[in-house]
């Protein structure tokens, strides 16, 4: 039984697209790596204009963005990225606590705001919460 279910849980995250948006490139790499290992299959981007190229020559089903970011924000990335494609799911990243950040995140369409430093744990519950939401 719990092989089944461990087989299940791979084949399933193995059909999941995320993009991943950080200018920090340490951040970005420790994400990539942890979502790998959960057998996602995995994208990133080290600014808001690279990725919005990226998510126009891709299919994704979930973008994590950090909000400061040069050249395009992630509330910019979630408004732009969202009009490409409206079924995208979005959990924008922030060490920001100020609440018309959180506010205007949900606003403009994300799914999800995620305090920076980043739990592991808790952002892949997040994930695992918006991927099963959109799935019914």
């Amino acid at each position: 039984m719990a092989q089944s279910l461990l087989f299940l849980h791979f084949i399933m995250n193995s059909a999941i697209n995320i993009l991943v948006v950080d200018d920090d490139p340490v951040a970005c790499a420790l994400l990539k790596e942890t979502l790998l290992a959960e057998n996602y299959r995995v994208d990133t981007a080290v600014n808001g204009l690279e990725a919005l190229k990226t998510i126009r020559e891709g299919s994704y089903d979930l973008l994590i963005t950090d909000f400061i970011m040069p050249l395009l924000d992630g509330l910019e990335l979630l408004t732009k990225a969202k009009a490409e494609l409206p079924h995208l799911q979005v959990i924008l990243m922030t060490a920001s606590r100020q609440e018309a950040i959180l506010v205007e995140a949900r606003r403009q369409g994300a799914d999800a705001v995620s305090p920076k430093p980043l739990e592991m744990k808790k952002l892949l519950n997040i994930i695992k919460n918006i991927l099963q939401k959109k799935r019914r």
